[in-house]
């Protein structure tokens, strides 16, 4: 073959590759990895600390207590729910804005849960986290609230503050909680239960000594009141100068007196009285009594014998109670040794300074003067109705000599400590010395150590809370 002819046929077939890889080159070819750097859609992200906080006990139904603050990473809306919680339904939270209230105001109570706590579940979009809660419940000392009664006096059973009560002078407690109070100027005793039903157990609203069933029964004045451990109700009939008994199914009968003014011990009806006020209980069944206008300390078995327990002509004598002198004794009350206490007023002849004093009748006999001192070491004399005992040995009163009346306590060791009041007359309820008084004459103390007084000039019953 002649040079020039290889020459031409390989510039042939040059040209013809390089038509070749322009036809490869022009077909479409599928791409394994169509987007290799996709644009991702980002998730959303919820951001939110665990809540909590603390509040005083006994709040209300709806009251706010705090705000869950939270946001999610792309401005999405969260909504809130409660996960769980403990006690169940203590609170709520609202679902758009996480503010958290109360919703059942009985959850708030320190001795029942000083701590309410659980999880909150926060969701947005698909996205959710729990958080969790804790709300720690403080104790509130020394509250002081309107349990029964408004100052409107009447003979009005019912709940609460929807009941009507007309000065009323004493109140006692028993085993159960049950509270009764004699109501002073509606000549009649009545009950409160727990769940604050008040109802009249005895009397008409009428003044009267009859006996008999509860609702035909009446009393003149009654300004005693006291329960044994079986729930017999007794009453001193101040103006009747009797001692009446009350069975739990409403019963009343003449324990001890014979309806006149005078002194005599003796058995049942022949007894007699000088305006009967403080009375007690003890732990034997014996029933002791404040006899104000004989200035003594009177004692009925069970079997109703009447005997002089402790005083003799009116005076201010400490010793044996044979021979201890009281004057105008007019409240009692009974610690779980069966110790009597004893306030009076009257005036001491000896020196002429008011005989505002709390004595002490011991189980053996001998009868003291407690000494309750300022903090400057004087002793201070006081105008107390009633007082109450608490089992560590405390004494509470409320001290009408301060204008109507604020509630003290003396400690074992004698120290005085205002509980509550502000010297003012009003019924204002609140803590400690934000509230205040009209007269509170009987006291006593519930199961949990609770403080009842009547507030006899605003018709009330009040209750402190102490710390």
């Amino acid at each position: 073959m002649k040079l020039f002819e290889k020459s031409t046929l390989s510039l042939f077939f040059i040209v013809t590759a390089l038509f070749a890889c322009e036809d490869n080159d022009s077909v479409p070819k599928e791409n394994p990895n169509p987007n290799p750097n996709p644009i991702e859609e980002e998730s959303t992200t919820i951001v939110a600390s665990n809540v909590s906080t603390s509040i005083d006990e006994y709040r209300v139904e709806g009251e706010s207590i705090v705000v869950v603050e939270a946001e999610s990473s792309n401005a999405s809306a969260i909504q809130f729910e409660i996960a769980n919680q403990s006690p169940e339904n203590a609170v709520q939270i609202d679902k758009d804005s996480g503010q958290i209230t109360v919703l059942d105001a009985s959850a708030f109570q320190y001795r029942i849960n000083p701590t309410i706590d659980g999880e909150i579940k926060l969701i947005a979009g698909e996205e959710s986290k729990n958080i969790e809660f804790e709300i720690e419940v403080l104790d509130i000392k020394n509250l002081v609230t309107t349990i029964a009664g408004t100052t409107t006096p009447g003979l009005v059973d019912g709940m609460g503050t929807d009941a009507r009560f007309n000065t009323p002078a004493a109140i006692c407690i028993d085993k159960d909680d049950t509270i009764y109070i004699a109501d002073f100027l509606n000549h009649a005793i009545r009950k409160m239960t727990p769940d604050g039903t008040v109802t009249t157990l005895a009397g008409t609203g009428v003044q009267g000594r009859a006996n008999g069933p509860g609702d035909s029964a009446s009393f003149a004045t009654p300004q005693g009141i006291a329960v044994d451990l079986n729930g017999n109700i007794f009453v001193s009939d101040a103006s009747n100068h009797l001692i009446r008994k009350i069975t739990p199914s409403g019963v009343v009968s003449t324990l001890a007196g014979n309806g006149r003014a005078g002194f005599s011990d003796g058995n049942g009806i022949n007894a007699s009285f000088n305006v009967p006020e403080g009375i007690i209980t003890d732990s034997e069944g014996n029933v002791f009594v404040a006899d104000r206008e004989n200035h003594r300390i009177r004692k009925i078995t069970p079997n109703g014998d009447v005997t002089t327990y402790a005083g003799e002509e009116s005076g201010f004598v400490d010793g044996n109670r044979e021979v201890a002198r009281l004057s105008k004794p007019f409240a009692l009350e009974i610690d779980d040794e069966d110790n009597l206490y004893v306030v009076g007023i009257g005036r001491n002849p000896g020196d002429g300074f008011g005989n505002y004093r709390i004595r002490k009748i011991s189980k053996d006999g001998s009868v003291s003067t407690i000494e309750v001192k300022n903090e400057m070491g004087q002793d201070i004399h006081i105008l107390t109705m009633d007082l109450t005992i608490t089992n560590d040995g405390t004494l509470y009163f409320a001290d009408l000599s301060v204008r109507e009346g604020n509630f003290y306590k003396v400690t074992p060791q004698g120290e005085f400590v205002i509980v509550a009041g502000n010297n003012g007359a009003e019924l204002i309820d609140g803590i400690g010395t934000a509230a205040s008084f009209s007269g509170v004459r009987g006291t006593d103390v519930d199961s949990e150590g609770n403080i009842y007084g009547v507030d006899f000039l605003n018709h009330v019953v009040r209750k402190i809370v102490l710390d």
